[in-house]
């Protein structure tokens, strides 16, 4: 805008000016903060620790009363400083052992006497055995009648993968090292190919595809105990595709702890559409603890599904503003409240 025609469109009133720039400085510092927090985003520390020496400084002039509470204390252990300490290997692993003597000439003392053995020096190490890989031979043993020609032919085991190479114990191992020791398909494609065997990832891709098809029923069975569950966590977060790199698809989570125990099911999405969550959670009634994502918000609508927030996000927007302003304010009381809390946990 022409500098000239912006003072001329400037009100005459005094009292109208006065106020045009508190709400033009008003604006400025609000976009110096975005300016500030979008900085540190980008290339700050991801980290969200906090300096809680800093959380006890406020400026004397701002005017944040904060509520009264009553006084308590939280009993924090002292820090002890620990002691290395050898500890005895489980006793339930199998034990091979190495015995070392003196040879026979050793034995005699330089006065001329017998030495007798007294004791035994003794350690633990822990050995490694690489994974053998054995060929299992399927014999199935025929029979037939001289009579009348009758064939009888022995049955076996049913097989997961019926006339596939791949074994239940191989099957696992590839599952559990690709999803919960989070191992690529083409490393152990080379990890096989080290110990001799030539096993294609695309013909391994294919048994993870058929076994999940297998396991379908298992996962039925884990929603409907999470859905029978009266307190369900949910989250959604984006997972690349490398046949989809240019789309953006998603993970939903759900959680529930039953039996003592946390039942989690993974489900994907080619989208953040609410209406995973809403066919997940039909038949779900009681608490729903999730972030501040609206696709969650139709669930709660009718009562039957109550809305919890998460304490981590709710944090997050506190410690944005920490950085954001340099003066210590409303946001570093909530932080200390908050890092109390979590103290107490």
């Amino acid at each position: 805008m022409n500098t000239d025609k912006f003072i001329k469109e400037l009100p005459e009133d005094v009292n109208v000016l006065k106020q045009t720039i508190v709400n033009y400085h008003n604006e400025i510092k609000m976009l110096q903060e975005q300016i500030k927090l979008l900085q540190h985003r980008k290339f700050g520390k991801k980290s969200e620790q906090t300096n809680s020496p800093q959380l006890e400084l406020f400026d004397e002039p701002q005017e944040i009363v904060a509520p009264k509470m009553e006084e308590s204390s939280v009993e924090v252990k002292s820090h002890k400083r620990k002691v290395t300490r050898n500890k005895s290997l489980p006793k339930t692993l199998p034990r091979k052992q190495i015995n070392y003597d003196l040879r026979d000439e050793d034995k005699k003392c330089a006065c001329g006497d017998e030495l007798r053995k007294f004791g035994e020096d003794k350690y633990e190490q822990l050995e490694y055995i690489p994974a053998q890989i054995n060929v299992i031979e399927h014999i199935k043993s025929k029979y037939s009648c001289k009579s009348c020609e009758t064939v009888k032919t022995a049955t076996m085991p049913k097989q997961p993968l019926p006339k596939s190479i791949a074994s239940p114990s191989l099957l696992a191992q590839i599952i559990t090292s690709k999803y919960v020791d989070h191992l690529p398909l083409y490393r152990q494609e080379s990890i096989f190919s080290r110990i001799g065997i030539d096993l294609q990832r695309s013909t391994v891709a294919s048994w993870i595809f058929k076994c999940a098809n297998l396991l379908s029923p298992l996962v039925e069975i884990l929603k409907k105990e999470i859905v029978s569950s009266n307190y369900v966590k949910a989250d959604e977060t984006t997972v690349n595709v490398l046949s989809e790199e240019a789309v953006t698809n998603y993970m939903w989570v759900f959680m529930a702890n039953m039996h003592n125990k946390p039942i989690v099911v993974f489900e994907y999405h080619s989208s953040r559409c609410a209406k995973a969550a809403e066919d997940f959670l039909k038949d779900f009634a009681g608490y729903l603890q999730t972030d501040g994502y609206s696709g969650y918000t139709q669930l709660k609508k009718d009562n039957v599904i109550v809305g919890l927030g998460c304490l981590a996000h709710a944090r997050r927007k506190f410690f944005e503003i920490t950085k954001a302003v340099k003066s210590a304010g409303a946001a570093h009381i909530g932080l200390k409240y908050i890092n109390d809390l979590y103290k107490i946990e």
